[in-house]
């Protein structure tokens, strides 16, 4: 899986500067699954994107620890990395546990082996 290259290809200051320094891997923007760091993302040359241990992955963009991460947290840190609070529309975003209901959120459909997970962000 990979970070639409259309979201790397921006330049403006999402996450200070990040996703231009760091590209063309789009780290500056999320780490990829199996990776981690404590950000989420790249933030300097000193937080790059690590890979997961033997034995111990993720399945997330943004991951912050290699394991077990709820979607609902990777969610609010790409809200407070990308100043959510002034988002033209944020509604739903940090209210309640059912992510599906965040604007901008789209899930898989019941009925889905993947139902309720996050499929796309728009």
């Amino acid at each position: 899986d990979t970070v639409p290259g259309t979201m790397c290809d921006q330049t403006s200051l999402w996450n200070a500067g990040s996703i231009q320094k760091y590209a063309p891997s789009c780290d500056g923007l999320l780490c990829s699954p199996g990776t981690y760091n404590i950000y989420g993302y790249q933030m300097d040359s000193d937080s790059p994107c690590e890979q997961c241990g033997p034995g111990s992955s993720n399945q997330y963009f943004g991951s912050t620890q290699c394991g077990a991460s709820e979607e609902s947290d990777i969610l609010q840190q790409i809200y407070f990395a990308l100043d959510g609070s002034n988002w033209d529309d944020n509604d739903g975003w940090l209210e309640g546990h059912d992510i599906c209901n965040w604007s901008g959120v789209e899930c898989y459909e019941d009925g889905s082996d993947h139902a309720g997970h996050v499929k796309a962000l728009h």
